[in-house]
């Protein structure tokens, strides 16, 4: 990101420059020896336009006379949108607009629209008349989104987005002007990413795993299982009752039935298996697939196994005609858990259930 800048004095350029496309971002201006930084410049108006944020500005007044001076001073008129809260300012060749208080979320475009109102009254006849027909909306505001935020981010950094898993995902076409290389890895953009099924989903702004800080030592990571499996699997839910249906972690989730892996040696609370047993209408394939008498019995047991039954318990249940596949996620169930019966331990909401009471099948 630019340095002092923001998503809202980058928001106020680019609508400004709508109008005054040689408005300039962060001017340098010389008085008395000393530089002074206009956050905008727009040389037709010798205006000098600076956005106060409350946070930044609360303890800056002193600094922000001082420049109000040398920018007067060299002939500049300064025009101030203050956020609510800060303290009035010294007297200067200009304007204020203040900002008032709102709400937590509340997302406003005031500070655009009074600044090109402002505008309109110092432009031209033909100019203010364009001006007076534009204003700043939801639609506007997100459109343009992209391309304000690819102003802030618009040199390659080190730890960039790349760093995150699903970075493959990026939408490289979808997401022009912004470059991936450019984001650092802890900051939001308004981007696209595309799964391997041609589901596309935003940028989450929250809970977003990092490849850097997630792995083992072994270079393996288990915690999430993102890396062999989708990043979309965080936010891919399903939506009225249906559930979601993905070719792609399918294929790998059958890849790992047929080598025999098992979801018990992941942690029972981790996305992946989480997300298999209430999300996705994969389980239910799989245990479908346990129930139709042409699967082969090597399948069925791997099925089982992957599931979360141990091998051994399993062969035993199933010669004593005591063993059947959970149809259903129901924690009241009777389950098997290391070869323990009726014990009601959950294998994250997938469960296995007896026949019958399979007395003395089990030392």
């Amino acid at each position: 990101m630019k340095n002092g800048t923001s998503i809202k004095e980058q928001s106020l350029l680019f609508f400004i420059r709508k109008f005054y496309p040689s408005a300039e971002s962060r001017k340098q201006i010389m008085f008395n020896g000393k530089k002074y930084e206009a956050d905008i410049f727009i040389p037709e108006l010798g205006l000098v336009i600076e956005y106060d944020g409350s946070y930044w500005h609360r303890k800056k007044a002193q600094k922000d006379n001082e420049k109000n001076a040398a920018f007067n001073a060299v002939g500049y008129e300064v025009l101030h949108i203050r956020e609510y809260g800060l303290p009035e300012l010294d007297e200067f060749n200009g304007t204020t607009i203040n900002l008032p208080r709102y709400e937590l979320n509340e997302v406003s475009f005031d500070y655009v629209n009074l600044a090109l109102e402002f505008l309109r009254g110092k432009s031209t006849k033909e100019l203010a008349a364009e001006i007076s027909k534009f204003t700043v909306g939801d639609e506007a505001y997100n459109s343009s989104l992209k391309y304000i935020y690819s102003e802030l981010y618009s040199e390659p950094i080190e730890a960039n987005l790349l760093d995150m898993c699903g970075s493959e995902y990026w939408d490289y076409e979808a997401n022009l002007p912004l470059v991936i290389k450019h984001v650092n890895d802890n900051e939001w953009v308004p981007a696209t990413l595309t799964c391997a099924e041609g589901k596309t989903i935003p940028l989450p702004r929250y809970k977003r795993d990092y490849k850097s800080s997630c792995k083992s030592a072994g270079d393996e990571c288990n915690s999430c299982l993102s890396h062999i499996m989708c990043p979309f699997m965080r936010w891919c839910h399903k939506t009225d009752d249906k559930l979601v249906a993905c070719n792609h972690i399918e294929r790998i989730v059958w890849d790992m039935v047929k080598r025999g892996d098992s979801i018990k040696k992941y942690n029972r609370k981790v996305l992946f298996v989480k997300w298999l047993s209430n999300e996705s209408d994969i389980s239910a394939k799989l245990i479908e697939a346990y129930n139709n008498p042409l699967t082969d019995e090597t399948v069925k047991k791997n099925i089982a196994v992957f599931l979360g039954a141990e091998e051994e318990m399993y062969e035993m249940a199933v010669q004593n005609n005591c063993f059947d596949i959970a149809d259903y996620f129901n924690p009241g169930v009777r389950s098997f858990w290391n070869g323990v019966p009726d014990k009601n331990h959950a294998v994250s909401d997938l469960y296995f259930k007896c026949k019958c009471s399979c007395e003395g099948v089990y030392p």
